[in-house]
């Protein structure tokens, strides 16, 4: 079974459909599964009160049993491991007493930065190598061959990197941001935000390897431009989103915003858009 990122689905179906060999088929069961994703570090303890069918190493699975009636697959893949609203409904249930509380797709972005972990659009794609990307650990170049080898080697040594960033002025990184050590530019963002368990917002780049050296004092180029707030009357306000915003967001699937009668101050965050559609982003509203 392989399980990959759902923006890619159909681009991994034709992949692997045109490079089956001997007595293989390939079959998209995609539509007939769910997948729920159980998070945090007492995850498996809350697990536990519904199954002892747990595997014991990251990246490993069990398959065929079944949890609360439902039939399961359990993967235990660092964020995101498997038929929704019977299974859902048994694990919120486990997991009440301490504290187990829905997960949305920007809560799940800071775990993966938090992580270092690498999402497809974002610091990896069908134009950047493995090993421009830290991932070489993946790729064994001493087999004889496998796909793609040949590919790789033609592109020759890697000359840009995967760094992490902290951001020490005020403001938050997204992807797209140009980075510059001094006045030139090395690279730019693939994914940023504010991460809670760190308290301070943060990224990741790919740029130049010659500028990837651990204390370097980088500059990102933050754009200024991603909303607007149009004062009307003293209890009235319109926003809006610039074009540079909306060229970033894509598909927007919601929008989060305060409740009547909430009190905001000037240069407070109070909202929020979302959107997944190739990939994830998020962008602010600030009064």
């Amino acid at each position: 079974m392989a399980v990959v990122n759902a923006a890619n689905r159909q681009k991994a179906v034709e992949f692997l459909s045109s490079r089956l060999n001997g007595d293989v088929t390939l079959e998209d069961i995609s539509a007939t599964l769910a997948q729920i994703a159980l998070q945090g570090p007492i995850s498996c303890d809350i697990l536990s009160k519904l199954t002892t069918d747990i595997p014991d190493r990251y990246y490993t699975f069990v398959q065929n049993f079944v949890v609360s009636g439902v039939h399961c697959l359990i993967s235990r893949t660092g964020y995101t491991g498997e038929h929704a609203g019977a299974l859902w409904d048994a694990l919120m249930e486990a997991g009440k007493d301490d504290g187990l509380i829905p997960c949305g797709l920007a809560a799940r972005d800071t775990l993966r930065l938090e992580a270092g972990m690498p999402l497809y659009g974002h610091e990896m794609d069908d134009g950047v190598s493995p090993f421009e990307t830290n991932l070489g650990f993946a790729v064994k170049m001493t087999k004889d061959d496998f796909i793609g080898k040949s590919a790789l080697i033609s592109r020759g040594a890697p000359e840009i990197t995967r760094v992490g960033l902290k951001v020490t002025g005020r403001g938050i990184a997204r992807e797209r941001c140009p980075v510059f050590l001094g006045e030139d530019k090395i690279g730019e963002t693939t994914s940023g935000t504010y991460l809670p368990y760190l308290k301070g917002a943060y990224a990741m780049a790919l740029i130049r390897r010659t500028g990837a050296i651990p204390g370097n004092q980088v500059t990102i180029g933050i754009p200024k431009t991603h909303e607007w707030v149009e004062y009307i009357t003293e209890n009235t306000a319109r926003i809006g989103l610039t074009d540079f915003a909306r060229e970033a967001l894509g598909s927007l699937v919601f929008v989060n915003l305060p409740q009547e009668g909430d009190s905001l101050s000037t240069g407070e965050g109070f909202g929020e858009v979302d959107r997944y559609d190739l990939d994830y982003s998020a962008v602010p509203f600030h009064s």
